[in-house]
This record gives structure tokens, C-alpha cells and sequence, in this order.
């Protein structure tokens, strides 16, 4: 959003939360995952509010 004026981001950033549900941090997103049988993830992506993990499941 380089160059926008504060009320185009505002704008901008509404657009992309409709519509959108993220966690509310690292260790909800932990949670989530040990409870579907997944070992402690490892965050290797964060832009913004989204973010991306990579996991093993549990033997």
C-alpha cells in the first residue's frame, strides 16, 4: 500500500478482512493443531495478519 493516503488503506484493509477470520496468535494456531494430532508447528511465513506453519503429525 505504498503511496496510499491513510483513508485509501483503510479502504484497502476492509476489503481484505471481509470475509476473513484470523487467529488471534501463535500459540491459538498451536493449539489447533495438537488437538488434530500434530506435533509443535514451526511459523515460516508472517505477512500482515497471515501466516503460514509446517508441521508433522504425532505417531
Amino acid at each position: 500500500m505504498q503511496g496510499a493516503t491513510p483513508d485509501e488503506v483503510e479502504i484497502k484493509l476492509g476489503k481484505i478482512l471481509q470475509g476473513a477470520d484470523p487467529h488471534q496468535s501463535k500459540a491459538a494456531v498451536a493449539e489447533l493443531l495438537a488437538d488434530a494430532g500434530f506435533k509443535p508447528p514451526l511459523r515460516f511465513f508472517s505477512s500482515l495478519f497471515w501466516g503460514a506453519w509446517m508441521t508433522k503429525r504425532r505417531s
